[in-house]
Order: structure tokens, then C-alpha cells, then sequence
């Protein structure tokens, strides 16, 4: 995945300077979302080396974050967001942002696992997915990559899923097939609608492990929550296949 792309396809490579590419007079706001001052002041300072001319506006919650959108006089351009915030809805943030502000940038910065969350979230309409344990020549690249209109993945995610959709999807019809059979007899107990405590009675395993065994599941079945969960087994069971 090399060279410019089109908007829509991941671009990870040479990025060249910032700078030259951002000369627009009218969008010069970054939004900076993220509940740690430590962090986001941080992350201010680095977002002002990599483009001086723009304003970065900083917001602790998502409400915050609405607010400085809905009273700033010229749209931002892009919106750093973490998705563990005060206040904040997870993908939803994602939907509704774009929703209200479409031309608007948004790239995930955020500690939670790559591999489980970033397709979700680049699904709902995010622009870039990076996170925190990331060095600060690549949350750079993937700034500036994302600036100028592409998508964004690390290289280490982009040969994740290029493994994923190649060598291993050729075996399997769904993600259910994926699951062990331990995980597929917990997951017939959520589907019942059981807590995780019954089902630890009824599997003879610790609430912990329990809850362990859904993680997993939802994380093989892309999914974010139960009702997701129970949302896509219903069409995989529509389609013949669960």
C-alpha cells in the first residue's frame, strides 16, 4: 500500500512536509478530545509543531467537545478523539459527529486494542485509528496523513487485516466459526439473555473467566456490546449460517 491514494483507501507511507498541504484559510481549528490534561496538553504542543498555524481547541468530555463545535465560528478540520471519555457513546460519537459535521477529520487516538476497535470505529465513519503506545514520528504520519483527506491505519494493523481478509477468511463463512465450542456454549447463554453470573454457575468457571470468554466473542464477532452481539447473530441465523 504504497503512494498517494484517493480518499477512502489507507495511505501509511511517505507523507512529506505538513505544512505545504494545509493552506486553507477558512478550516484552521483542530479539537483535541481527551479526559487526561496531561495528554491533551500534550498533544496540543505536538499538533502546533506539525501545523503553527492552526488553533487547537481542547475538550475534557464530549459534551465539551459539542460545545466548542456548535459555538466555533469556523469548522474544525479535524477532531483528535479518544472514545473513553466523560460523557462519551463509543462508536455513536463517531456517527453523530459525522452526521452534524461531515467535512470534519476525525482520527481515533485512544489505548484501546487496535485489532478489535479500529474497524468498527473506521466503519462508522472515522478517518484514522492510532493508538497511544504509538511513537511520536507515527502519530505525525498519521496526523498529517488523515489532514490531507486519506485514511489512516498503522502499518502493523494494515498487515493484520491483510492477513485476516487473505489466509484466513478463505476458511471460515462467518465469524462464528472462528469460536470454540466453550465460547459458542457461552455465547448460546447470552443470546438466552442469562447474566454473567448464572452463566459461571452453569459452566462450573469464575465470573472473570466468564466475562474473559465474552470479550473474546465479541472481539471474534466485531462486535461492541450484547445488542450488537445479538443483532448479527440474527442475520447470520436469517442467512442459514448460525
Amino acid at each position: 500500500m504504497s503512494g498517494t491514494r484517493q480518499r477512502g483507501k489507507l495511505l501509511s507511507d511517505e507523507v512529506g512536509p505538513a505544512i505545504s498541504i494545509l493552506n486553507n484559510p477558512v478550516m484552521s481549528n483542530i479539537l483535541v478530545v481527551d479526559d487526561h490534561p496531561l495528554m491533551r496538553f500534550g498533544l496540543q504542543l505536538q499538533i502546533k509543531e506539525i501545523f503553527p498555524d492552526y488553533n487547537v481547541h481542547l475538550a475534557a468530555s464530549y459534551d465539551e467537545a459539542l460545545g466548542l463545535l456548535a459555538s466555533s465560528e469556523s469548522p474544525m478540520e479535524l477532531i483528535v478523539l479518544d472514545i473513553v471519555i466523560p460523557k462519551g457513546q463509543g462508536i455513536h460519537m463517531v456517527e453523530e459527529l459525522k452526521s452534524k459535521y461531515p467535512i470534519t477529520k476525525i482520527l481515533i487516538f485512544t489505548s484501546k486494542d487496535e485489532e478489535f476497535n479500529a474497524p468498527l470505529y473506521l466503519q462508522a465513519g472515522a478517518d484514522g485509528f492510532l493508538n497511544k503506545m504509538a511513537q511520536q514520528e507515527e502519530f505525525t504520519k498519521a496526523l498529517t496523513v488523515v489532514m490531507r483527506g486519506n485514511r489512516y491505519l498503522s502499518m502493523r494493523m494494515q498487515e493484520f487485516y491483510l492477513f485476516e481478509s487473505g489466509a484466513l477468511r478463505k476458511y471460515q463463512e462467518s465469524e462464528y466459526d472462528l469460536l470454540s465450542n466453550r465460547e459458542k456454549q457461552i455465547l448460546n447463554y447470552i443470546l438466552e439473555g442469562r447474566q454473567i453470573k448464572e452463566i459461571s454457575y452453569l459452566v462450573d468457571l469464575k465470573q472473570s473467566t466468564v466475562s474473559s470468554f465474552k470479550d473474546r466473542i465479541l472481539r471474534k464477532m466485531r462486535v461492541s456490546n450484547t445488542i450488537e452481539l445479538v443483532n448479527k447473530m440474527n442475520s447470520l441465523y436469517n442467512r442459514g449460517i448460525f
